[in-house]
């Protein structure tokens, strides 16, 4: 230990204060493991295996959902072409009709 200590007491409440904050992360940890094997119940759920399954089906949702692709139909290109017309840009055109950035450029390339 590099630091300097006048006397053995003072020492001894050095490490006496070293373990106290110790024992305090090692109790937080603890509180924290017994919070999580009981979130479950905390949540409304029967069991921790309910929850898994419903966070599973919602991220497999989610996934489902980025992933589906839009078919543009002579609407929706119809649609584009009104919109750019109006002023309005390809980031917003898509927001709006629900489409990519590259399906307005492609679309307005196609004329």
């Amino acid at each position: 230990m590099s630091e300097k200590y006048t006397s053995y007491n003072d020492y001894e409440n050095a490490l006496i204060a070293k373990a106290r904050e110790q024992a305090q992360k090692e109790w937080q940890a603890i509180e924290y493991r017994q919070r999580l094997a009981n979130l479950h119940v905390e949540l409304g759920f029967k069991s921790a295996k309910d929850l898994i399954k419903t966070l599973q089906e919602i991220a497999g949702s989610a996934k489902k959902s980025a992933t589906k692709r839009v078919r543009i139909t002579p609407e929706i290109a119809a649609r584009v072409k009104v919109l750019k017309a109006e002023g309005k840009g390809p980031t917003e055109i898509s927001r709006l009709l629900g489409i990519s950035v590259p399906s307005v450029y492609n679309t307005l390339k196609k004329g």
